[in-house]
């Protein structure tokens, strides 16, 4: 994250894109809503280009299978998205 001068931080993704992101977490399984709204309300300022390309593909999974990996049921296959529901699961 970069410092604007008035103190509050830039963000790393552009406006669109994070608006683009905060409509693809709409899910319709509540409690998954409310884990990424946390996760959008705290991180999304600090996800950078990359992370949010794996976070587009983590989105293309079902609603059971994200619910399953964040809340340690499952173990996701793929290894890359790991560290992308690692950071969802931090509650920071």
């Amino acid at each position: 994250r970069k410092l604007w001068s008035n103190g509050r931080y830039k963000s790393m993704l552009a406006a669109k894109q994070q608006e683009r992101i905060r409509w693809r977490c709409r899910r319709g399984m509540l409690e998954l809503d409310l884990i990424l709204a946390r996760f959008l309300t705290n991180k999304i300022d600090t996800l950078d280009e990359s992370q949010a390309k794996v976070l587009d593909r983590l989105l293309t999974y079902p609603d059971q299978d994200l619910f399953d990996w964040l809340m340690a049921r499952k173990v996701c296959d793929d290894a890359s998205l790991r560290p992308m529901l690692e950071l969802i699961q931090t509650r920071e």
